[in-house]
Formats: C-alpha cells, sequence, structure tokens
C-alpha cells in the first residue's frame, strides 16, 4: 500500500469518524485515492482492510472494526472495499452534485468517462446496499427493481441500453430521479431509500450485493488490464 493521502490533515482534527455522517467527502476521496494508487484488489480480508484505513486516513483507524461487521455481515471474511467507499460518501457532508460525480469516478474503473448499462446497475446497486449497510437503515433493493431505476437513466438521458451514459448525463438525471435541483444541498436517507425502493422489507440471503460485485468487478478489471 503505502500511498499518500490527499486530503487536508487539518480536516480531521475535529472528526470523530464514528458515524458515517460525521466524514466529509475528502475523507472518503482520501480511501479512494489511496485504492487506485495502490492498484488493491476490490476484495479485502480484515487484516487488509485494517491497513488499508490506517494509511489511507489514520484519524479514522479506530472505525476500521465498526466498518468491518457492517460490511462483512455474513462472516465471509472479505468484504468490498468499493462498497464501503461508496456507502461512506453517500452519507458525507458534502452536496449532492459533488456525491454524484464521485460515486461515477469511483465505479468508471477504466478511466473512460462514461458507464455501460451494465456497470451503471453496479454502481445503483452499491450505492444502494453500501447505504443499507453503512447506515443501518432500509433493506437491501431487489435487482429487477434497480434494473429498472437504471433503465430511467437512460430513457433520461435519450440513449440506447448499449451506448454508455457520461458522468453530466448521470448527474442531471439524479437531480431529476431525487426530485431536487443542483441547488439543493442534500437528500434525507429516507427519502433517498425510498426512492432507491429500499424501504419495504424483502427478504435478503447470502452474501451482500457488494460481496457479489468482487467478483463480478475483478473479472472486469482483468480483461481490461490482462498485464496485471
Amino acid at each position: 500500500m503505502g500511498a499518500a493521502t490527499s486530503y487536508d490533515a487539518n480536516s480531521t482534527r475535529n472528526t470523530a469518524f464514528d458515524l458515517p455522517e460525521e466524514w466529509n467527502l475528502d475523507h472518503v476521496k482520501a480511501l479512494h485515492n489511496a485504492f487506485k494508487d495502490g492498484n488493491l484488489d476490490f476484495g479485502m480480508n480484515k487484516e487488509a482492510f485494517d491497513i488499508f484505513i490506517l494509511e489511507a486516513l489514520p484519524a479514522a483507524a479506530h472505525t476500521s472494526n465498526m466498518y468491518w461487521r457492517r460490511f462483512d455481515t455474513n462472516n465471509t471474511g472479505i468484504i468490498n472495499v468499493v462498497e464501503v467507499i461508496s456507502g461512506l460518501a453517500v452519507m458525507s457532508q458534502s452536496t449532492v452534485a459533488q456525491k454524484a460525480e464521485f460515486i461515477f469516478e469511483v465505479n468508471d474503473f477504466n478511466d473512460q468517462g462514461t458507464l455501460s448499462y451494465d456497470e451503471l446497475v453496479v454502481l445503483l446497486y452499491l450505492a444502494c446496499s453500501s447505504t443499507v449497510l453503512v447506515s443501518g437503515k432500509g433493506v437491501f433493493p431487489e435487482e429487477q427493481k434497480i434494473e429498472g431505476i437504471a433503465d430511467e437513466a437512460f430513457i433520461f438521458a435519450d440513449i440506447d441500453m448499449t451506448s454508455r451514459i457520461n458522468s453530466n448525463q448521470f448527474k442531471s438525471w439524479i437531480f431529476e430521479f431525487l426530485g431536487i435541483s443542483e441547488e439543493t444541498p442534500t437528500v434525507g436517507l429516507r427519502e433517498y431509500l425510498k426512492r432507491m425502493k429500499s424501504l419495504k422489507h424483502t427478504k435478503v440471503a447470502g452474501p451482500t450485493t457488494g460481496q457479489h460485485a468482487v467478483n463480478e468487478l475483478e473479472k472486469t478489471q482483468a480483461v481490461n488490464n490482462p498485464t496485471n
């Protein structure tokens, strides 16, 4: 690992990090930068996750056990670090526009500036399931409902399902989807989960969406980066 942090160290002095809403987006970006710069695997065991948090954001090192418990819900011994980053981003102190841009970037694994339909479905799954896990509120979304939301995004952007959606199109759709304008500072957790179809009880068994996504994301990365 050993990636240098890119946040202002002074910004952590009055932050406890014990609650996800105490994080600001710069703190979450420090995790993402460490993940990218270190060329790390999506799936991490407990030891790797502890080291990751310690090196990426030392002031938050004491929270690694808590967040591990929240994301390793089935005791698989592996969590998806992109899922953790996504959940913290959604809950962080920042504007909806900034969060949308960042979460899009997090899921743009090949730095193309666009996402395919399937990649958008993964983004929406992670953004929702991770928020459920990190906040302890709501339930996991149903796959068909998430695909329906992805359909809405592509229809709004007026592009074919075989095309790719860019960051600006995604951000514009998010405002429409949440019923807000760019000037709206934030959206409440309950309203967000309601829009993502994650308030009604759904029976869920097995690994989290993020844990399932680890294999799919690593397969995609292997195909696009065969020398890694």
